[in-house]
């Protein structure tokens, strides 16, 4: 019988036996081009050929003159661990061949004489076993070198993920930066578009950050939201440019006396909503001025709402710019002032949102605080670069200089001292973090 010729991958077999005979009948019996054949008749010189040529399958006689082939096949898996190692021998070596097989060194004994069938079909299932072997060695690195370029383009992944994020970053940064702006700018014309408006109708800068300063009260009093908080600064610049629309006579006061008077000067609420109607995003503040006259019994205007039916922040600014206008426009005293909002309790405030307020009044007066910022005169050659303005800057006239949050720079600094000049006026700077302490009465 031949040896199979469909072994599909080249084999190397190396035969090591002392007889040239056996080594011709062994040669001649595995003649195939699918195996390529080495033969010698020294185990000295086989071991040197294990240790420069690789070999698929190594077979050898027991009994060699130099080293016996148990030894040599074990030198050979320490070489070539992969290699499929097989043992020639005879009866009378049955004992030193399974003491060879049971150290785990060598995959099949033959013994001799061999029958040709039995010793192809063992060289051939040695030849299969070591394409599995290669096999599974080839898939594991395979798996390895796959694996390994998956970490590398993992490692340049997260690279550059990381690098993007930055960018991410970088650009949110650069939005929030240009947003922070663009609503600073917007804050600055708002506040000039106001400022225009309430010289006009004798609402003075000094009115306004009154108001400013009893809102934070109640603010704190309710623990209002930053929006809320900012709603309520907003309405307090612009709650009474309705009144523009409305008799200049009307200007000169919050209240008036007059039939017809009352009559035009409630409406101010709806033309003030109607001037900020443009201002796509200022659908709450409208709600806010529209109805910051309505009575808590629902005899207000314009639409006669009643209890919480009103804004909340409507509520809140009715109490506030009636306090302030029994100051500022009737000249009462702080305590007179309480009084007032006291005694029309009954049917203009909301008692919850009065005593809150009563409340703030009152801690205020025990601290003795001011709760504003100092004031501080000084010219523009006087102002240090990098310094932030905390409050609004009006000129004399009442025209809005400085928009709060204003960052001072050199061409701000520019612009005060050519304002100065040309004016002849020093301005007062509200520079953040000021504070004073003072009795409030």
């Amino acid at each position: 019988m031949q040896a199979n010729k469909n072994v599909d991958v080249f084999s190397r077999l190396l035969f090591v036996d002392d007889e040239k005979s056996i080594l011709n009948a062994l040669k001649r019996l595995f003649r195939d081009p699918n195996y390529e054949i080495t033969v010698t008749d020294s185990s000295v010189k086989a071991m040197n050929m294990i240790e420069s040529h690789p070999f698929d399958v190594i077979i050898s006689d027991m009994r060699m003159p130099e080293i016996d082939g148990a030894m040599l096949l074990s030198h050979a898996a320490s070489i070539q661990p992969n290699s499929i190692r097989i043992l020639l021998t005879g009866y009378a070596d049955i004992n030193a061949t399974i003491k060879a097989i049971n150290d785990g060194n060598i995959y099949k004994y033959i013994a001799k004489p061999w029958k040709n069938d039995e010793i192809i079909k063992t060289v051939q299932e040695a030849v299969e076993s070591k394409k599995s072997i290669d096999t599974q060695k080839f898939q594991q690195t395979s798996l390895e070198n796959r694996f390994s370029k998956l970490k590398q383009a993992n490692l340049l992944l997260n690279k550059k993920i990381k690098n993007k994020q930055q960018e991410i970053e970088q650009s949110i940064s650069f939005l929030d930066a240009a947003k922070e702006e663009l609503s600073h700018t917007c804050d600055t014309t708002l506040k000039t578009f106001a400022s225009t408006i309430n010289q006009s109708i004798n609402y003075t800068p000094k009115q306004y950050t009154d108001i400013k300063k009893y809102l934070r009260l109640i603010n704190e009093e309710l623990k209002l939201s930053n929006y809320d908080k900012a709603l309520l600064d907003q309405a307090a610049l612009l709650f009474q440019i309705g009144k523009i629309k409305c008799d200049p006579r009307l200007n000169q006061s919050h209240q008036n006396n007059s039939s017809n008077s009352k009559i035009k000067s409630r409406d101010y609420p709806v033309y003030s909503e109607k001037m900020l109607m443009p201002f796509e995003n200022m659908a709450d503040l409208r709600r806010v001025i529209r109805h910051h006259l309505e009575n808590f019994d629902g005899s207000g205007h314009p639409d006669q709402l009643e209890g919480k039916e009103i804004p909340l922040l409507s509520r809140i600014l009715r109490i506030v710019a009636d306090f302030n206008h029994f100051i500022s426009i009737q000249k009462n005293s702080f305590e007179g002032s309480i009084e007032k909002l006291l005694s029309q309790s009954s049917f203009k405030y909301d008692p919850k949102l009065l005593r809150a307020f009563l409340s703030g009044l009152e801690k205020i007066k025990k601290q003795g605080e001011d709760f504003c910022f100092e004031n501080i005169k000084m010219r523009g050659e006087n102002i240090s670069l990098g310094s932030i303005v905390n409050k609004d800057v009006f000129c004399q006239k009442g025209m809005l200089i400085l928009a709060k949050d204003t960052h001072i720079n050199a061409n701000t600094i520019d612009r005060i001292k050519l304002f100065e000049k040309n004016n002849n006026e020093s301005l007062i700077i509200h520079i953040k973090k000021m504070v004073v302490k003072q009795e409030l009465t």
